[in-house]
């Protein structure tokens, strides 16, 4: 559905689009959406005319996509999917989207595979999440061959509990030099990501909600400046300043 948000207490609708099955994800860049359906692939329109959107492609993708992402120019896109290999595409010609290279779950470190279910592009590497198994950092300067840099282990302290967490990374944020997990374990975790390579942790967020000691799925987080807002499985949508601070 897109609407109308010039009043935001009242929002019009303008016009729906029918997705073919489930709109899992949508992205907006100056007047192209890029409308991703859980079966049925990518669709790209035109919505300079938002009252009518004008189909500029499709592409068919083997099925439950999760989320597109794309990097600093618009180029490429990534599409992460929660059961089969995570697409890298070619987009500089949005009439004519072409699918370059895949990119499959590791498994390395458990029998269980839930899939890369987001991607995050950055200073021209590409970040993976591997559900249990960490991260990857990719080198996607030859997007048809991406080159594996390293993979990354997630286990931290948590001070406040005095135990030691580790992994089922859903999302990877970056902003400045800091690297942000969304970790469906525990929380928020903080690192320095100077080097990509060696990422020092910095700080845990709990997500537990406020009448409970129960601790919820930390699932998305997106930047505005210092602030995290962060999606929260079983606990609505949390906010937390990331700015170093002692004690925070």
């Amino acid at each position: 559905m897109l609407l109308d948000i010039t009043d935001p207490s009242n929002p019009a609708h303008i016009t729906t689009i029918d997705t073919g099955r489930r709109a899992r994800d949508v992205r907006v860049v100056d007047n192209t959406l890029f409308l991703l359906d859980r079966l049925s692939g990518l669709s790209i329109f035109d919505i300079t005319d938002a009252a009518n959107p004008i189909l500029r492609s499709h592409t068919e993708t083997p099925g439950w996509n999760e989320q597109i992402s794309f990097n600093e120019d618009t180029t490429l896109a990534c599409i992460a999917s929660n059961t089969y290999d995570t697409l890298i595409l070619d987009i500089s010609d949005l009439e004519n989207p072409t699918i370059v290279s895949t990119i499959t779950p590791d498994t390395s470190n458990s029998a269980f595979d839930d899939g890369i279910q987001t991607a995050t592009f950055h200073n021209g590497l590409l970040y993976t999440p591997e559900d249990l198994d960490g991260y990857r950092i990719w080198d996607i300067s030859e997007p048809s061959n991406p080159a594996l840099i390293t993979r990354i282990d997630i286990e931290y302290d948590d001070n406040d509990n005095f135990e030691t967490h580790g992994s089922i990374a859903y999302q990877i944020t970056l902003f400045e030099n800091k690297l942000l997990i969304a970790n469906g374990n525990s929380g928020i975790a903080v690192y320095d990501n100077t080097d990509p390579t060696n990422p020092i942790f910095q700080q845990h967020f709990q997500t537990r909600p406020y009448d409970t000691n129960e601790v919820s799925s930390a699932r998305r987080i997106h930047m505005d400046n210092s602030y995290a807002y962060t999606a929260v499985y079983g606990g609505g949508i949390k906010v937390f300043d990331i700015a170093d601070c002692t004690p925070c």
